[in-house]
């Protein structure tokens, strides 16, 4: 119950998770960020972190249903919006990840997006 009250110790989870993604522990990020969503499921950044676990992992049918959770809560997240661009790609969703590169590229420039097209 503790976690419930510590929005501080809920943080430590996701930040474990990205200690984990980083050494490519993927399993146990994975483990630790659906500990933190289950206790705030209205963090965006850890539903796009999810989704960046879940690419990893090969699962890109979950990573675009997290990837669009995390827009849905915070629809100017870049990195949100390449993790669903990629998980299109996976899926070959080529028409629908054309649309995204698009508006992710007018939204800015200097983004790579057009590059994963290639």
């Amino acid at each position: 119950m503790a976690l419930r009250r510590d929005p501080d110790l809920i943080e430590c989870f996701s930040d474990r998770a990205f200690a984990h993604f980083s050494a490519k522990q993927y399993e146990p990020a994975l483990a630790d960020l659906n500990i933190a969503l289950g206790r705030d499921p209205g963090v965006a950044r850890w539903w796009n972190n999810k989704a960046s676990v879940l690419l990893a992992l090969g699962d890109a049918t979950e990573a675009l249903i997290c990837a669009d959770r995390a827009l849905e809560l915070q629809p100017d997240l870049g990195t949100a919006q390449a993790n669903r661009l990629d998980a299109l790609l996976i899926l070959a969703r080529g028409e629908e990840a054309a649309e995204l590169a698009q508006t992710i590229h007018v939204a800015d420039p200097t983004h790579d997006s057009a590059m994963r097209l290639g």
